[in-house]
């Protein structure tokens, strides 16, 4: 099964995905993680649900200080090739355990064109696991054909 928590940005998808892995303490993946100065987004941490644990996922701009070798970038936000392998990796894991379900935050334009954690949302989709996604709400219908979902439960912020 697909659950899709849908909403437009900053009403709370990431909040929600959290509370629903929290609500049934079962499965695995990872949230993303605003860091903020003020009222500025300054970066995302990937957060391991089923630990807490943390990594740089991406900053904004490329005057944020940290240098990632190999990350792409999608407007202005420059992502960690290393952290999105980590995340990778740990999903290859989790569908070897036949964790289900596995919670991925964020999908969206990155993955739609074929990076970020496209190759992580496919493997877990023709495994037949359970996977709950955060999808800004214009992009659900790209997201459903990018994939080819069906029989997809959706959650409305």
């Amino acid at each position: 099964m697909v659950t899709l928590i849908r909403g437009r940005m900053n009403t709370g998808k990431t909040t929600r995905l959290i509370d629903h892995y929290q609500r049934y303490l079962k499965g695995d993946g990872f949230a993303a993680i605003k860091l903020m100065a003020g009222n500025k987004v300054m970066a995302y941490d990937a957060m391991r649900l089923s630990d807490s644990s943390r990594c740089r996922l991406c900053v904004h701009g490329p005057n944020s200080g940290e240098v990632f070798v190999g990350g792409e970038t999608i407007g202005p936000y420059l992502f960690s090739q290393d952290a999105l392998d980590m995340i990778d990796e740990a999903i290859e894991q989790m569908i070897a355990k036949k964790t289900s379900p596995i919670y991925l935050d964020e999908i969206g334009m990155l993955e739609l064109s074929g990076k970020g954690l496209d190759r992580s949302l496919k493997a877990v989709i023709k495994a037949g696991l359970d996977v709950v996604l955060t999808v800004r709400s214009d992009l659900v219908d790209k997201v459903i054909g990018h994939y080819g979902l069906s029989s997809v439960v959706m959650i409305d912020l």
